[in-house]
């Protein structure tokens, strides 16, 4: 439990999309976004497979073997840490400085001066909530009732690479163009689908297929996520990110607990059919009341 916080920590600290939310212009802000997560998705496509054939040589999936894999993580990432240390440039803009100096009414400011405040932290939450049922119990689900190997579940997250190598760009650039909200409503039945080919799946290579529609959700994940800096003025993007990051991860400490009892008491296929639920009956109506941020002439 405790690793999990810290890592969990660690991902929502991360200063990645408000380095994107200041650097990229508003028409091209889900192009940017997209050809990043594309460029990284790029050297990664291998990693599930390599991971596999690691597994494999350390003894198949047994505790020793996933904290192999855990080690070689740590030692990437400390090279990643040293590498952006050096190489990571300031973004040069005008410093903020609160006028009272209370903490409480610098957030509130936030939520007088944005755009939708509480609907879009609501839809954060969902999003977030429903994000780490699925990373939670995806692989778990493939593993033991579908008889994934370790193979088949390396190829379910390259899956989901490649959809998000092909398609990121081009997705990201067609959001900048008819509005965030359309990709999103566009994308939504494609990830959706994944859920319902992940439990009906009859053999391995349907499993492959419900990762490939799997690879859409993250890619909708930037094209809404390109509203985000954009519903705020933005000298308010640093705590407006603070309060989102406050409640999608409240919502990720609650997601694999309720995930856990919806498991035990209902059967592991509802765990992804709430997952489409929410995401079809709430969390779409919610984003069609949020005003599209994108202006065009």
């Amino acid at each position: 439990a405790l690793a999990i916080l810290i890592s969990g920590l660690g991902m929502m600290i991360g200063s990645c999309v408000i380095i994107c939310d200041l650097s990229l212009p508003p028409q091209d802000r889900a192009t940017g976004k997209a050809l990043c997560e594309s460029i990284g998705a790029l050297p990664t496509i291998l990693a599930p497979t390599a991971a596999a054939l690691i597994l494999t040589y350390l003894g198949g999936i047994t505790i020793q073997g996933i904290r192999g894999l855990y080690w070689i993580q740590f030692a990437a990432r400390v090279i990643l840490f040293l590498y952006v240390y050096k190489n990571l440039t300031d973004i040069e803009r005008e410093p903020r400085v609160s006028e009272n100096g209370n903490l409480i009414a610098d957030f509130k400011e936030v939520f007088e001066r944005g755009t939708a405040i509480k609907r879009w932290l609501l839809f954060n939450a969902l999003n977030m909530f429903t994000m780490s049922m699925l990373t939670t119990f995806r692989y778990n689900y493939a593993f033991e009732v579908k008889g994934a190997t370790q193979f088949i579940l390396g190829g379910i997250a390259t899956a989901m690479l490649i959809t998000e190598t092909i398609f990121s760009t081009v997705i990201g650039r067609l959001a900048d163009k008819i509005g965030r909200k359309k990709a999103f409503y566009i994308l939504t039945p494609l990830f959706s689908l994944a859920n319902l080919v992940l439990i009906y799946a009859t053999n391995q290579y349907w499993l492959l297929l419900a990762g490939l529609l799997m690879g859409f959700r993250m890619i909708a994940g930037f094209s809404y996520g390109s509203m985000t800096p954009e519903l705020v003025p933005s000298d308010c993007i640093g705590r407006w990110r603070g309060l989102i990051g406050l409640v999608t991860g409240l919502a990720s400490i609650a997601a694999p607990v309720v995930g856990g009892l919806i498991w035990e008491n209902f059967g592991p296929e509802w765990i992804f059919i709430t997952i489409v639920l929410i995401d079809v009956m709430i969390r779409l109506p919610l984003l069609y009341t949020v005003p599209e941020t994108l202006k065009t002439n």
